[in-house]
């Protein structure tokens, strides 16, 4: 059963008790397939100084992915990639994935465009590297 997250306590609550509940994950990719990522901060609870999505947030009561990032993010031109899944100490999520080539001037040294493949995968989050997954499955 997916858990519906209406407030702070329930985004506190599914992860305390380890409940399957819904993110959704914006990647922008640069005409080179690099991908805008940001780098957690250093106090995060959760995957600490590791880079990850270029924006991704829980999905609030009755919203579906697309109105839940276009809440918090300016998403141009946003193209469906399709679902995956993060279960790991931290999260139990099931992840709906958008990509766009919009580029917004947010740049700075923990906002920037990455070659995932030269990262080492102690340096992302599980949303970012199933993300990328994802994302190269559905370009082939």
């Amino acid at each position: 059963m997916i858990h519906k997250i209406n407030n702070e306590y329930d985004k506190i609550m599914v992860h305390d008790k380890g409940l399957l509940h819904k993110s959704a994950h914006l990647l922008i990719v640069n005409d080179i397939g690099e991908i805008l990522c940001r780098k957690r901060g250093a106090n995060e609870e959760r995957y600490a100084g590791l880079w990850t999505s270029t924006y991704g947030t829980h999905v609030i009561g009755e919203d579906n992915y697309l109105q839940t990032l276009q809440k918090g993010f300016e998403v141009v031109n946003p193209v469906w990639v399709g679902e995956f899944r993060v279960k790991d100490l931290f999260e139990n999520e099931i992840n709906g994935l958008y990509i766009s080539r919009y580029i917004p001037n947010i740049i700075s040294e923990d906002i920037k465009f990455l070659n995932v493949l030269e990262l080492k995968l102690k340096e992302m989050t599980p949303h970012l590297i199933e993300g990328y997954m994802e994302m190269k499955k559905w370009m082939l």
